[in-house]
């Protein structure tokens, strides 16, 4: 996965670990510090192919570089795709 930091003059791509991810937000870790409130756009590309792009803002920031993003908008054609290409489901 990666983020792309929005900025007026030199947006950022950052690779990042996908920690958690629904169809309304990710929860992600970086080893470089996003800021809370900022705009950025989360790239993710699949093993079979199919990529997304989603803008999101960062919610939540942990000391750790685990970082919260909630998705501008629901985004089912994710959702089905993740529900499709799980395969180790675990219900708690």
């Amino acid at each position: 996965a990666v983020v792309k930091v929005r900025s007026l003059f030199f947006p950022r791509l950052l690779h990042v670990t996908l920690h958690d991810i629904s169809s309304k937000g990710a929860a992600v870790v970086s080893n470089k510090k996003l800021v809370k409130k900022s705009k950025v756009c989360l790239y993710l590309l699949f093993k079979d192919g199919r990529r997304f792009e989603i803008d999101a803002v960062v919610v939540y920031s942990e000391n750790s570089h685990k970082y919260g993003l909630k998705f501008y908008s629901y985004h089912d054609a994710l959702a089905d795709h993740l529900l499709q290409t799980q395969t180790d489901l675990t219900f708690s």
